[in-house]
């Protein structure tokens, strides 16, 4: 599967989540991210960079709202041509650009959260729907329920996935 064609742009799925539930911007304002070393990486969809940390409400809005640390990926993707220093084979040309160009929310990526939130709302979605941009790893992929947080299935971000990137994990080395 040519994942650059299916995959949805980090600014596409940035609209999605504002016009699914916009509350999500709102609620991403009072998360903490820490974020790890970033890390390159290569899979089916390409090379990678890997931004990861620890995202955590801060303040709870009611006494039943969780506040566990949730742990999160980042996978932005490298434009088609650009291969990391790190996996070029040693003694061959490279005739690719040395550098690559800066990530953007045009950018592809592919997301990943621990939390409940993306588990029942997001990930099946991103997965099926979206093309790509995360896969089953939390949920049982057993469909979209009707009195779940996403019935229509509309692939978007949770508000720690959210934050993180509005803390700047597209900027980070």
């Amino acid at each position: 599967m040519d994942y650059f064609k299916a995959m949805w742009t980090i600014r596409t799925l940035l609209q999605r989540t504002t016009s699914h539930k916009a509350k999500l911007l709102t609620n991403a304002t009072k998360v903490g991210v820490s974020f790890n070393p970033t890390r390159v990486g290569n899979d089916e969809r390409g090379y990678f960079k890997e931004v990861s940390g620890i995202a955590k409400t801060l303040k709870r809005k009611t006494p039943n709202c969780e506040t566990e640390p949730h742990k999160f990926q980042i996978r932005i993707y490298f434009e088609t041509g650009y291969i990391p220093p790190s996996f070029r084979s040693k003694g061959e040309l490279y005739r690719g650009p040395d550098k690559p160009k800066n990530f953007t929310i045009g950018s592809n990526a592919w997301f990943m959260c621990d939390c409940p939130y993306h588990k029942y709302a997001c990930e099946e979605a991103l997965t099926k729907r979206a093309k790509g941009n995360s896969e089953l790893r939390h949920s049982d992929g057993s469909g979209y329920h009707s009195d779940g947080p996403n019935p229509a299935g509309v692939p978007h971000l949770c508000k720690h996935i959210l934050q993180s990137l509005r803390m700047g994990a597209l900027l980070k080395k």
